[in-house]
């Protein structure tokens, strides 16, 4: 009789252990849960936050080339020298005010002058390069009409990425030629949009990776279906892994004038939010064992 006892004992002691195991589990897993979704919509929270920094960023960078190209299109030297078609003249007017505003502004890349007819008079960035036929880009062509013009424009052969701002020169009321100023979506640029966003940067044109803050040391592969949702307009939030670390991507495509457009991809680390995904979960663990034992 008294085995007998001991043994019901015993199998409502275990009945009840495992009853309280199962209790305990099911809670636990509704709280990891809950603490997970929530730790996740923070991080995307920030991130998309930080990734509208970004995209303002780049338009400041967009204003200060159109300023920059508004500035130079009424430059009584530079007007002067476009009028004349004087290569000396003209050669010692752009390259030096290129370096001079390239020295106060590193994102500024490139500053191009043509005549009427859009034929490249020269470049400040690369004096010896002239004489090639811009006219049948759009904004140039835009600009030779008397239209200030501007926007993203990725080549269609190079996959180069560039936000430039092109004007008219006039000499009264006549357009005598037009002049450029751009800056190139490079590692300068990333590193700009790093700084100020804290995010890591890459851009995609041309499927390609045309410039990234991570370094030529650490691939980068960005899943191709985020890309594709991108570039038709859907908002998208990735999750990838880069040198066995967890990160997010926001990845946003932005249009352009010349070319199939630009995605970037502002990448944030997850290391922080999955470390504390453990930790919650291995104090759960802890609490379930004390628990446990105290049966």
């Amino acid at each position: 009789m008294a085995s007998a006892l001991r043994s019901l004992k015993i199998q409502a002691g275990i009945a009840v252990a495992v009853a309280f195991c199962a209790g305990v589990a099911a809670a636990g897993a509704l709280s990891y849960d809950a603490m997970s979704r929530t730790l996740d919509q923070a991080h995307r929270n920030a991130l998309g936050a930080a990734a509208k920094d970004g995209l303002s960023t780049l338009a400041a960078v967009r204003n200060r080339m159109k300023v920059y190209s508004d500035v130079m299109s009424r430059h009584p030297e530079m007007v002067a020298a476009v009028d004349k078609r004087d290569p000396g003249q003209l050669e010692a007017v752009t390259v030096r005010e290129f370096k001079a505003m390239h020295a106060l502004d590193p994102s500024l890349a490139s500053l191009e002058v043509t005549d009427s007819k859009g034929i490249i008079l020269q470049r400040g960035h690369n004096p010896a390069k002239r004489g090639d036929d811009k006219s049948a880009q759009p904004q140039v062509r835009s600009a030779l009409a008397g239209k200030a013009a501007g926007g993203l424009t990725v080549s269609p052969t190079s996959g180069e990425a560039a936000e430039d701002s092109v004007m008219p020169i006039r000499q009264g009321d006549s357009v005598i030629g037009t002049i450029k100023l751009g800056s190139y979506f490079n590692e300068a640029t990333a590193s700009e949009l790093k700084q100020r966003t804290g995010l890591d940067i890459v851009f995609v044109t041309k499927g390609k990776i045309a410039a990234s803050t991570f370094g030529k040391d650490v691939p980068v592969a960005l899943p191709p279906q985020a890309i594709q949702s991108s570039i038709a307009g859907a908002p998208v939030v990735a999750d990838l892994t880069l040198a066995d670390m967890p990160y997010s991507a926001q990845m946003v495509t932005l249009a352009s004038d010349v070319g199939d457009g630009m995605t970037i991809a502002f990448v944030s680390s997850r290391k922080d939010v999955e470390a504390a995904k453990q930790a919650f979960a291995w104090a759960l663990t802890l609490k379930s064992l004390v628990a446990l034992v105290s049966i």
